[in-house]
């Protein structure tokens, strides 16, 4: 595996971020969906790998509170990191924001989005309302 091309691959998803697009790497062989975002496919090996939008829903897997460190965005301290399942079966990490972002817990459905700061795009992951029938 060649350290340039997985940095060209991890651009292709950084681009998709700038766009406001969620873009995860699809092998072109065995057509499996992957992440995190590299030139060969972890499953079958290949080395053809494409970029796809996909689903900006998903729900949340697991999540954590990060209490040291350096918060993404220029953000506070502490701050919610969640790891996503996405229709397409990739679990995809990023920031939960809102207002109720410490309440997310697994199982939650939530929406994808992108944050800039600095000049850099963001992953971020809020909580939408599912609505219940009585």
């Amino acid at each position: 595996m060649s350290e340039s091309r997985d940095v060209v691959a991890h651009a292709a998803y950084l681009c998709g971020l700038e766009r406001g697009e969620l873009v995860i790497p699809r092998c072109s062989d065995c057509g499996e969906a992957f992440w995190y975002p590299r030139s060969t496919c972890p499953l079958c090996g290949s080395p053809k790998v494409d970029f796809s939008e996909v689903t900006t829903r998903g729900k949340v897997y697991s999540r954590t509170v990060v209490h040291r460190g350096s918060p993404p965005r220029g953000g506070d301290l502490p701050y919610v990191l969640a790891l996503v399942e996405i229709a397409e079966g990739v679990r995809v990490l990023g920031t939960v924001v809102g207002d109720d972002a410490d309440a997310v817990t697994a199982g939650d459905e939530v929406e994808f989005a992108v944050e800039s700061h600095d000049g850099l795009s963001y992953p971020v992951w809020s909580r939408v309302e599912v609505e219940t029938t009585a």
